[in-house]
């Protein structure tokens, strides 16, 4: 699908904190979407800390990276003060070191505060169009509106400290109200898109694009060399639900104890879980890789023969997809945004939603079913809908609408 485009020059922020932000969903879809884009002719300066990732160059890729103030023993509680102290930094950098450069627009590469807010700060200064990819509200049904109360309970439902509640919802808030300013938001879905609109955000701003998945070697590994029962990807945090998969995967062992479990990942509870792991004395029957490579990943993912995936919330379902690509089935709870993208693939199966009893019968049904292998062909057929170049060509229209808006104006 070609690109048809003038030098558009974009500045956009990838912040990544390098002890606690695993290269995510987002991340991730960023550094796809920006190669393809900058190989069309787009020209992208991107602001990122020096200890993160998008390494490489391109010659349309200009990476300026800043050296993140961390603290020297960084641990949950302190993640916040670090993540104010990039904001400020990366704010005063762009307006002492940009400001005179010439931008048509300014691009968030998802709306957490350290990328949405100094994007904003610098957009309104320059006068310029801010574009934000928004991926997902920390909401389990797209017709939540985000209030102070019903946030914040929210967050203490699943675990959060009175402290982490409330720093989480003033965030999001002071999310929702810079959205409303912006001249373009990106989302994913449908869902994410209704989600986005009853919280204040005028539908007309709003494009739905979509996310892809990479096509790697696909090659069989016999059953005999399955070496994990169960395998999890994705951030390691509470709303990610790995005390859930943790207690499931416990009740399963009290009557197997043959299962294998693999969790990889990196994230704010990654050092709890591994002494709740050790705690329990499952170390044998749990590995924790933490973060890994491509192709690590892809390694483990084809030994593995079930992704269990019970999120609370998610914009799209990227590591949902992923698995798919790899032939596995999947089990994850019963949100809107991944029944609105799954729902038709029959290797996909949702269990309600904190429901820990259905989550076991489905871990245990489903290596054990006569059609295992029909669901893992039809896997990979659904993951093959999901391409970069797709996606490229779907944000690069939300782009040259959101130009065209404002040089309309």
């Amino acid at each position: 699908m070609e690109i048809k485009t003038k030098m558009i020059k974009i500045l956009s922020i990838l912040h990544h904190h390098p002890k606690f932000s695993a290269l995510g969903g987002a991340e991730r879809r960023f550094i796809q979407v920006t190669k393809l884009l900058a190989k069309k002719g787009l020209k992208i300066t991107v602001i990122k800390p020096s200890s993160s990732i998008l390494k490489e160059n391109h010659k349309n890729i200009e990476i300026v990276e800043l050296k993140p103030i961390q603290l020297i023993k960084p641990k949950l509680e302190t993640i916040y003060l670090d993540k104010i102290l990039w904001t400020i930094t990366t704010t005063i950098h762009l307006l002492q070191k940009h400001r005179k450069k010439d931008y048509h627009l300014t691009l968030s590469s998802n709306f957490s505060i350290p990328n949405l807010l100094p994007a904003y700060i610098f957009s309104r200064i320059k006068k310029i169009p801010l574009c934000v990819i928004a991926h997902h509200l920390d909401v389990t049904t797209s017709n939540q509106k985000c209030t102070l109360t019903n946030t914040y309970k929210q967050y203490r439902n699943i675990n959060y400290n009175s402290t982490t509640s409330i720093i989480k919802t003033i965030s999001l808030l002071l999310t929702i109200t810079i959205l409303k300013k912006a001249e373009q938001c990106i989302t994913m879905t449908k869902t994410m898109a209704k989600a986005l609109t009853i919280n204040g955000i005028n539908p007309k701003k709003i494009f739905i694009s979509s996310n892809g998945v990479n096509n790697l070697n696909n090659k069989k590994i016999e059953e005999k060399n399955k070496k994990y029962d169960y395998i999890f990807v994705g951030r390691i945090s509470k709303e990610k639900g790995i005390y859930d998969l943790l207690t499931a995967f416990t009740k399963i062992l009290e009557q197997n104890k043959t299962k294998k479990m693999v969790i990889i990942g990196d994230g704010p509870e990654l050092e709890n879980l591994r002494k709740k792991i050790k705690k329990l004395k499952l170390e044998e029957k749990i590995l924790v890789t933490g973060p890994c490579s491509d192709k690590q990943l892809h390694n483990f993912l084809k030994k593995s023969r079930v992704f269990v995936f019970p999120s609370l919330y998610e914009g799209w379902g990227l590591a949902v997809a992923e698995a798919l690509n790899s032939g596995l089935p999947v089990i994850c709870y019963n949100i809107p945004s991944l029944k609105e993208v799954f729902n038709d693939c029959p290797s996909v199966f949702f269990v309600p939603i904190k429901n820990i009893k259905k989550l076991i019968e489905k871990m245990e049904e489903i290596p054990l079913r006569p059609d295992y292998h029909y669901l893992t062909v039809k896997a990979k057929e659904y993951a093959k809908k999901f391409t970069w170049e797709k996606v490229a060509y779907l944000d690069f229209k939300a782009i040259q609408n959101c130009l065209k808006q404002s040089w309309l104006k």
